[in-house]
């Protein structure tokens, strides 16, 4: 019993250790950070000059209850 005592705390001692030691950290001027959506929000994306764009969307927005979709078919207006 000694014995598995004395592994489980050599071995979470040395967990912190391996991890500190800089072997899974990313090189310098690397960014860990994956930019997915580049700062657009949902539904949008980046063009060539660096601007947000709205995805090409073939099907109208669905509005929710109370709302219902205007004159131009891209925005929901409330119910009165």
């Amino acid at each position: 019993m000694k014995a598995i005592l004395t592994l489980a705390l050599a071995a979470v001692l040395a967990v912190p250790a391996l991890a500190a030691s800089g072997t899974i950290a990313p090189s310098e001027g690397v960014s860990a950070i994956i930019r997915v959506e580049g700062g657009c929000g949902r539904d949008a994306h980046r063009d060539r000059e660096g601007y947000c764009r709205p995805n090409y969307r073939e099907e109208r927005p669905i509005c929710p209850r109370g709302y219902h979709l205007g004159e131009d078919g891209r925005r929901c207006w409330p119910n009165r």
